[in-house]
């Protein structure tokens, strides 16, 4: 059974126009939206069918599935939904076209992208050709956490201690940052860089036009919402609906930060059309789900401003999702005995 990497992380907010207070909202997802809908999904594949067993992260453009692969050779794959044809894309490896350790597939404009973590690319594979292009981000920055592409430029997730998101415009060889480390009012004298450490389990999905992105964290029940503009990154939304259960040891000057077994985890993954943001939500501790927390038991629905559209409770818990704008449908995966491809119309 796949399971995501959880980071012992705090994930916690400042004050915000969106929070009732200086600690946020206090408050489950759920209430957000008021109620639940059921959903019935409809099952489209078996990825063992494939001869993929782990599948940790999806895409999708039109019949083109991307898979990202945890423990396979093959780290990415598509599949064809018209010829049934699966096709390596990505290899693992110390090899030339090799990587060892990628963030998350996600969609920018025409191509699937990742990072890779230890030598510092970004890597694009576009839906036309499928052969992946690599480009070399700044190296002084430690490892990179997620990515997506703008219009002009590159924003990245890692353990900054200048700013939550690194914008990178790669024509000028510009790196900038914003964004702060939102924290709960009793852990504000926590330097940047243990901070940063807090939101490493996160991920970042772009709006097809390039214009905004979307920030999740899967220890904590925070959305972050942010617009691309003139190369700087300005925040828009921050629904900060509950923050990490942490212990902090050490002095102020050597703090350790780490999370109740006890903690409510939030988001797990985060996908965009034009005009919705969906994520999936979990709202289990450890104590309660052990190694299945990841399992999603709620599809939430937003708009680009943060507003609350619907909240879905569906037929099958959820690993990992995507949005085919093709068919304007989330598509869902779902780990039980095997792991299998969903389908919801919303």
């Amino acid at each position: 059974m796949a399971t995501k990497v959880h980071i012992p992380l705090l994930c916690v907010s400042v004050l915000c126009s969106s929070c009732s207070n200086e600690n946020g909202m206090n408050m489950n997802p759920v209430e957000y939206f008021n109620s639940a809908e059921p959903l019935a999904g409809d099952s489209i594949l078996a990825f063992d069918d494939y001869g993929i067993y782990k599948p940790v992260s999806v895409a999708m453009n039109n019949n083109n599935i991307y898979t990202q692969n945890d423990g396979d050779e093959d780290i990415v794959s598509v599949i064809n939904r018209a010829t049934q044809e699966k096709k390596s894309l990505l290899k693992r490896g110390e090899g030339p076209g090799e990587v060892l350790n990628i963030s998350y597939i996600s969609m920018s404009d025409d191509a699937v992208t990742t990072v890779e973590s230890n030598r510092k690319f970004l890597i694009e594979i576009p839906f036309d050709t499928h052969a992946p292009v690599f480009t070399l981000l700044p190296e002084d920055y430690g490892a990179y956490t997620s990515i997506i592409k703008g219009r002009d430029g590159i924003v990245l997730l890692g353990c900054f201690k200048d700013g939550r998101y690194m914008y990178y415009k790669p024509s000028e060889k510009k790196t900038v940052f914003f964004g702060d480390y939102r924290v709960h009012s009793k852990y504000r004298y926590l330097d940047n860089f243990a901070r940063s450490l807090i939101y490493l389990s996160s991920k970042i999905a772009v709006k097809p036009d390039m214009t905004r992105f979307v920030a999740i964290n899967f220890n904590c029940g925070v959305i972050d919402i942010n617009g691309i503009s003139n190369d700087s990154i300005i925040n828009l939304k921050q629904l900060d609906f509950h923050y990490q259960d942490i212990v902090v040891r050490g002095s102020r000057e050597d703090p350790h930060v780490s999370t109740r077994r006890s903690n409510r985890n939030g988001f797990f993954d985060v996908a965009t059309s034009d005009e919705h943001i969906y994520a999936i939500y979990s709202g289990k501790s450890f104590d309660e789900a052990g190694l299945s927390l990841d399992h999603c038991e709620y599809l939430m629905v937003f708009d680009w401003d943060g507003n609350p559209i619907r909240c879905y409770k569906p037929d099958i818990p959820l690993y990992a999702i995507c949005h085919n704008q093709q068919d304007n449908a989330v598509y869902g995966i779902h780990i039980g005995n095997e792991a299998k491809l969903y389908k919801f119309r919303i």
